[in-house]
């Protein structure tokens, strides 16, 4: 049975005056709207492989924003969910997005780098899904603190895992890894790459260093045979 995912979370009594119109429900997905909003979206109400795989995208190389007040239009807030990377890169994930949520999203060009992008979506029931329901913090990436409901994706551990290479990971001759800036979260990938898939991250290992302190860490997989064992098995999962 697939891991069940609360649609219930999307609304707070303690912050939402009131919930979201659900338009539709089936038994994979719910359509729903904001009552603020003209925007539908697509809710899964349980885990399948592409959730899993954007997960670890959003982890690695995303973020949710914290509430920033509007000077226009009425008021309220702006709530984005945002992705960084390559054209090619986010222009696929607009279509993975798209397939899941039924919305797209827009691309614009992150003028400080020369080939990055960043997939922008203004959704406020898409960020409160990643938010409460999948339960990823609020900001950007911070020393401090790591997505810990790991349990959510143990049924598809290579889709989030592939997620993350994707995004935060780097495929080299002799290795693979993980990068990031948590260290218990990496501590908590290696855990669960173990229990759920039996490879052995080795790490974490210090990364990079900027003004004399720690900025990154990484856990990588250095024996060939379990590198192609991980490669063979993100490459036959077919979210790409």
């Amino acid at each position: 049975m697939l891991t069940p995912l609360n649609p219930m979370l999307l609304f707070d009594h303690r912050y939402d005056i009131l919930p979201p119109v659900v338009l539709k429900s089936e038994s994979r997905f719910i359509r729903a709207k904001s009552l603020n909003g003209r925007q539908t979206v697509r809710i899964p109400v349980v885990m399948n492989g592409k959730l899993a795989y954007l997960i670890g995208v959003v982890i690695g190389d995303g973020y949710l924003s914290k509430a920033i007040k509007r000077k226009a239009h009425g008021g309220g807030y702006h709530w984005k969910l945002v992705v960084t990377g390559p054209c090619n890169y986010v222009s696929r994930l607009q279509g993975t997005f798209l397939e899941l949520f039924g919305i797209q999203g827009g691309l614009w060009h992150d003028k400080r780098k020369t080939d990055t992008w960043q997939l922008r979506f203004g959704s406020l029931l898409l960020h409160r899904f990643f938010a409460r329901v999948i339960g990823i913090s609020l900001g950007k990436k911070t020393t401090h603190g790591a997505w810990s409901r790991l349990e959510l994706v143990s049924e598809f551990p290579f889709h989030f895992l592939a997620g993350l290479i994707d995004s935060d990971g780097h495929i080299g001759k002799k290795y693979i890894g993980i990068v990031q800036k948590r260290l218990r979260f990496l501590v908590r990938v290696r855990r669960f790459a173990m229990l759920n898939t039996g490879l052995h991250f080795r790490g974490p290992h210090v990364n990079s260093r900027k003004d004399g302190r720690i900025a990154s860490w990484i856990i990588s997989i250095s024996n060939a045979k379990e590198r192609l064992r991980l490669m063979k098995s993100i490459s036959q999962l077919g979210v790409f």
